[in-house]
């Protein structure tokens, strides 16, 4: 996928509530942040935290790392803009994520689909 790390915001840096650190990407794109300050997109930067926290990883590694996890991805175009954030990104591919990683990821970045959907996909799974 393009721009995996969403322009930056799921590298780490990015807090709730915090202006976003001077000289960032989204210090200067501020409708992008602003498309990004979801209770959603909030809960996904947590849970990111979290497992990095756990695997001694930096956010952007599990974030690349959880990617790669997907069947349908085989590669990710990422955009890093100095050495460091290079060795950064390319460690992800040493990380390994467990299937509650994942699962956890995966539950904090579920799209609501509403109604109807949300109906049939009830209604479906009764039989």
């Amino acid at each position: 996928p393009w721009s995996p790390l969403a322009g930056g915001f799921l590298s780490g840096k990015y807090r709730k509530g915090a202006p976003p650190p001077e000289g960032s990407r989204l210090e200067r794109w501020k409708e992008r942040l602003a498309r990004n300050d979801t209770p959603r997109s909030w809960e996904v930067l947590a849970a990111l935290d979290a497992i990095a926290a756990e695997r001694g990883a930096t956010p952007a590694q599990v974030a690349l790392a959880w990617l790669l996890r997907k069947p349908a991805v085989t590669s990710v175009i990422f955009g890093a803009r100095s050495l460091e954030q290079l060795d950064d990104n390319l460690a992800a591919a040493d990380l390994e994520l467990s299937d509650g990683d994942v699962a956890r990821l995966d539950e904090a970045s579920a799209i609501q689909l509403g109604y109807p959907y949300e109906f049939m996909k009830n209604v479906q799974g009764r039989w």
